[in-house]
């Protein structure tokens, strides 16, 4: 669901060159005690808790995305990103897949030739690909779902004991589903 930190790799002048820096960064949502800003810091995290951070708390199942948008044209072969995850007492895994793609035009390409999306805790997750040139990049990370809480699940049983219909809905599909399972 969090997404801590994005190093962009960039074809022969290397991690952390300074054409790295996006000039833009966007995010589709950004908690309100975090930063967007920690995406771009370079400042290497040194657990998978450390501030400042970004994260898409409290959104959980849902797709995000960071873009990076650059002034120039950069040709870009791979990437590196160190997930947020304050679990087992915080609501933030890391997320439960994530792709990249470039900007082509007015379209968002995959990169191709990509080996695997990582997700591990605790360390740098570096994928490579074939390279490509291009304005902007775009990581699009489906969360996690979340994880009730035990008042939370004693209030849905309450609602069942009582003939009502309860369960969990991330979407109008998914209330759909439940009131017609009823």
């Amino acid at each position: 669901m969090s997404l801590l930190r994005v190093f962009v790799a960039l074809a022969v002048v290397g991690l952390f060159a300074t054409v790295g820096m996006a000039d833009e960064v966007r995010v589709s949502h950004c908690y309100r005690g975090d930063t967007a800003g920690a995406i771009n810091d370079r400042i290497q995290p040194e657990s998978p808790v450390d501030r400042p951070r970004h994260s898409f708390w409290p959104h959980h199942g849902t797709k995000e995305w960071v873009e990076y948008h650059f002034d120039a044209p950069q040709k870009v072969s791979s990437t590196r990103i160190y997930w947020l995850d304050d679990t087992p007492g915080g609501g933030c895994p890391v997320p439960e897949s994530w792709r990249f793609f470039y900007r082509k035009g007015n379209e968002w390409l995959p990169v191709e030739g990509a080996g695997e999306f990582g997700v591990k805790k605790g360390q740098f997750n570096r994928v490579t690909f074939k390279p490509v040139e291009t304005k902007s990049l775009r990581i699009e990370v489906k969360s996690r779902t979340g994880r009730m809480r035990p008042g939370q699940e004693e209030f849905l049983q309450t609602i069942r004991q009582a003939g009502g219909v309860a369960g969990v809905c991330r979407s109008v599909e998914d209330a759909q589903k439940l009131l017609e399972a009823a």
